[in-house]
């Protein structure tokens, strides 16, 4: 299955193993370029494990009624992602990925 066709989950993972700079912008052109390398360097099956992992800490986070454990949970989920900076960098550029291919798909 190509990356192409992969949910915003699965794209930030792969981005967050890339060398994607975590500062400025990036086109969808490099954008994806960055989800293939990503993708070849821990693989697919590993990507989709630490997309699912990544999930299921930020659910248990969200259900926790201590803050300490949610915040504890977070710093988890992010640290799959290589840390917040990252994390964010990472699912902002999947977001502008999923935008750029619905919008092609609409053409």
């Amino acid at each position: 299955m190509s990356p192409r066709s992969w949910h915003s989950g699965e794209l930030a993972m792969a981005l967050s193993a890339s060398d994607m700079p975590t500062r400025g912008e990036a086109t969808n052109e490099q954008g994806w370029g960055f989800v293939e390398q990503g993708a070849a360097r821990l693989g697919v099956p590993e990507v989709r494990e630490r997309d699912r992992a990544a999930a299921e800490t930020r659910r248990r986070a969200l259900r926790s009624r201590d803050e300490q454990t949610c915040r504890t949970l977070l710093s988890a989920a992010s640290a799959l992602y290589g840390g917040k900076r990252r994390e964010r960098q990472s699912v902002d550029v999947a977001s502008g990925l999923l935008l750029d291919r619905k919008t092609r798909g609409a053409r």
